[in-house]
């Protein structure tokens, strides 16, 4: 499932987009009825849950340790996140290739950007561990894919102001790549170091206060602002520059 849904997923990311590349993202999503990205935004998931066969990975499952990206131990046959982002570029780019196909692209880039964001899709440990959270057992992933924006309200136009006016500038000029190891580092150095997910028995879960939501939301929030302009820089590169990817 896809990361920071109630917050990323409802906002439309075309307020960051050139014309040009607005002007196309909208004519794509047009050839089928939907009118904004947000619209669209959780299809990737919903294809997945039907186990159609050759989905792409939302995962890519770098060590925790201190290693670069190595394709060809943590990318086999393609088959992760990053070669899924730049696989799906490719499609868009290409104007050759049908709308079906270009549009499908757009959808999985849509959301696929935003999964890497998510610092648990970017982990070896991918944080399916159960823990404890206002009394209901859930998993870490959950809490980070979810609960942790959750927290901060329903007015979902009020979450997207606040991400927007996060001081954080965010770099665009970097790889998916290099977002996926920003975010191991993250869950290497942050989440899993956190002494609250510690326990004196095996068979007794973490309880996670409050607190724990409230301590990383800055995290998530520059997560978030990451995600969304790092996503209006590669469709800018893909659809305003002549089709080219880079």
């Amino acid at each position: 499932m896809g990361p920071f849904r109630t917050c990323d997923r409802r906002r439309d990311r075309r307020r960051h987009l050139s014309p040009a590349a607005r002007a196309e993202v909208e004519a794509l999503l047009g050839t089928e009825g939907a009118k904004s990205m947000a619209e669209v935004s959780l299809w990737a998931d919903l294809i997945k849950a039907l186990r159609i066969p050759d989905q792409p990975s939302h995962v890519v499952r770098l060590p925790l340790d201190r290693s670069g990206y190595d394709p060809a131990t943590v990318c086999k046959r393609n088959r992760c996140l990053v070669a899924a982002i730049d696989t799906y570029a490719a499609v868009l780019a290409d104007r050759t290739n049908p709308a079906t196909a270009r549009v499908t692209a757009l959808k999985y880039l849509i959301h696929l950007v935003g999964d890497l964001h998510q610092p648990l899709h970017a982990s070896a440990d991918t944080g399916a561990r159960a823990v404890v959270l206002h009394g209901t057992v859930t998993t870490l992933h959950d809490v980070w894919d979810d609960a942790i924006v959750d927290s901060r309200g329903k007015d979902r136009q009020a979450l997207v102001d606040v991400v927007e006016a996060a001081s954080m500038r965010p770099e665009t000029g970097s790889t998916p790549a290099d977002w996926a190891l920003e975010g191991r580092d993250i869950a290497r150095d942050t989440i899993f170091e956190d002494p609250r997910l510690e326990t004196r028995r095996r068979d007794v879960l973490p309880w996670l206060p409050k607190t724990y939501l409230d301590d990383n939301w800055p995290i998530a929030r520059d997560r978030l602002k990451e995600g969304g302009y790092r996503l209006a820089a590669l469709l800018d590169r893909i659809l305003a520059n002549g089709g080219a990817a880079d």
